[in-house]
Parts: C-alpha cells; sequence; structure tokens
C-alpha cells in the first residue's frame, strides 16, 4: 500500500511538472498559444500552472500589441515614402548633426546626387553649397530660406532652399529638413 501511495504521489506530482516543462518548451519554439490544463490540486504546481498560463496570455498580448504597432508604423512610412517620392521639390532628412538620413528622388535629381551611399554623409560634405544656411538653422534653431547657386554637370542653378528644425515631444532637437526647388527658370 505505502508503495502504491508513493508511485501514485509521484506521479500526481511529476505530470503537471512534466507539462510545466514542455509547455516552456514550446513557448521557447514560440507557441504562445500552449495553456497548462489545470491539475485541480489546489496547491502550489496549480499555482504555478496557472501563473504560467496567465504569463502566456500577457506574452501573446505583448506580441500581438508589438506586431499590430510594427504594421502600423510600416503602413505609415509606406505612405510618407510615396509621398516624398512624388514631390517635385527635393527633400533632405538630417539627424541632429547634419548626417543626411533620407533623400527623396528629386533631391537626387536636382542634386546629381548618386543616391544611397550619400545616406549617412555630412551635408556639408555631400551638398556644400548648403553648408552655411544650416549652420545659420543649427546655431539660430529657427527655420531659415536662402537661394542658393550651385553648378552641377557644367550648368549652374539657383535652388531656393529651405531649412526647418525637427524637434521631439519633449523639445529635444531631433534633426533637420532641408527642402529645396530648382528656381533657375524663375
Amino acid at each position: 500500500g505505502a508503495t502504491w501511495f508513493g508511485l501514485w504521489f509521484a506521479e500526481r506530482l511529476s505530470r503537471p511538472i512534466g507539462r510545466l516543462a514542455e509547455g516552456a518548451e514550446a513557448v521557447g519554439a514560440g507557441d504562445l498559444d500552449v495553456q497548462i490544463p489545470d491539475p485541480g490540486t489546489g496547491d502550489e504546481i496549480g499555482t504555478l500552472g496557472q501563473a504560467f498560463n496567465r504569463m502566456t496570455r500577457q506574452l501573446k498580448a505583448q506580441r500581438d500589441a508589438l506586431l499590430d504597432g510594427h504594421l502600423h508604423t510600416e503602413a505609415q512610412r509606406r505612405l510618407f515614402d510615396s509621398v516624398l517620392s512624388s514631390v517635385t521639390a527635393g527633400v533632405l532628412g538630417l539627424d541632429a548633426e547634419g548626417q543626411i538620413d533620407f533623400l527623396n528622388r528629386s533631391a537626387r535629381r536636382l542634386l546629381d546626387m548618386g543616391g544611397a551611399e550619400d545616406a549617412g554623409q555630412p551635408l556639408a560634405l555631400v551638398v556644400p553649397e548648403f553648408a552655411a544656411l544650416f549652420d545659420r538653422a543649427r546655431d539660430s534653431g529657427a527655420t531659415v530660406q536662402e537661394e542658393i547657386r550651385l553648378t552641377r554637370k557644367g550648368k549652374m542653378e539657383r535652388l531656393l532652399v529651405r531649412i526647418a528644425a525637427r524637434d521631439d515631444e519633449d523639445g529635444a532637437r531631433e534633426g533637420f529638413v532641408v527642402a529645396f526647388d530648382d528656381v533657375t527658370d524663375l
């Protein structure tokens, strides 16, 4: 009887722990839908199973929220890229130090720039004609505008350049936006 009771007690203890181990492996493999059946013991093992189930539900909800946020952000980025690539004005996005983060198709065309290799480069190096105006915008924090002459492919052009600071919600400088249009014909 004592042996039978010992085996019954060991199985009653090891089965829920085995289920927890299997559930932990499933979560480790990415399955956040796994739930451990309540052993109905009313002890610490039952509490542990309930905590495990609550944890997997919370992880799944957080993962779903992150995925939804990522999809929303990606949709906004595609819209942003679509709008900026279709405007005729050149647009450059700069970080707080003045390095190029983004440039649209019109900026590449108007400045005769290669494209991706210019991202990450300082504005003063890629378009030295804009350097003095950028310094004024950086130092004053105000939007500055000026007509700038530059020569590309042996042809002199006049660009109306506007540089505005971008600040985050807390007012910290995030970067700058440079917008320009060819006003040579005007």
